[in-house]
């Protein structure tokens, strides 16, 4: 999945959580969605140094629910499913792991505007469903915790 889809996930999720906050309650879950179990993803550098500010996503493989996070300082997050039900629905799922930053290259455009860049922080491969060596099996009860460890991306 392309970073600007995960940020847009992201930001989706986040708006819908701050809709509902202010309205003070959840929706009833969907119809057919499964509870959710408590499911708490840590993600670390290959030292085990934790990595804070980086996306979680858990893509289902035998589910359409998805479940997604950002870490915190601690390297740690709870994930969310559709980003308003604590934990994740029993299933398998690819973790897809990003973290980006925009920078300034001290430039302004043609038009003005000060120029940016991303730098990818994580390897890009972990973002990619088709390419993260990363799986979750979430249990019918109980909770889950997993810990995965990530590579910054290859130099050029």
């Amino acid at each position: 999945m392309p970073l600007n889809k995960i940020a847009l996930l992201l930001f989706s999720s986040l708006l819908l959580i701050s809709a509902v906050s202010c309205g003070g309650k959840l929706p009833p879950r969907p119809e057919g969605m499964p509870n959710p179990v408590s499911c708490t993803i840590i993600v670390q550098d290959e030292s085990g140094t934790p990595i804070d500010k980086a996306l979680v996503v858990l893509r289902p493989e035998d589910s359409e629910w998805t479940a997604s996070g950002s870490t915190d300082t601690s390297g740690r997050t709870s994930v969310k499913t559709n980003g308003l039900y604590n934990g994740a629905v029993p299933g398998k799922y690819k973790v897809l792991i990003s973290k980006s930053e925009i920078i300034s290259t001290g430039q302004m455009s043609d038009e003005g505007t000060e120029v940016t860049q991303t730098n990818v922080l994580i390897d890009p491969k972990f973002s990619k469903k088709e390419a993260t060596p990363f799986t979750l099996e979430v249990p019918v009860s109980g909770t889950c915790t997993e810990t995965f460890k990530v590579s910054p991306p290859a130099k050029r």
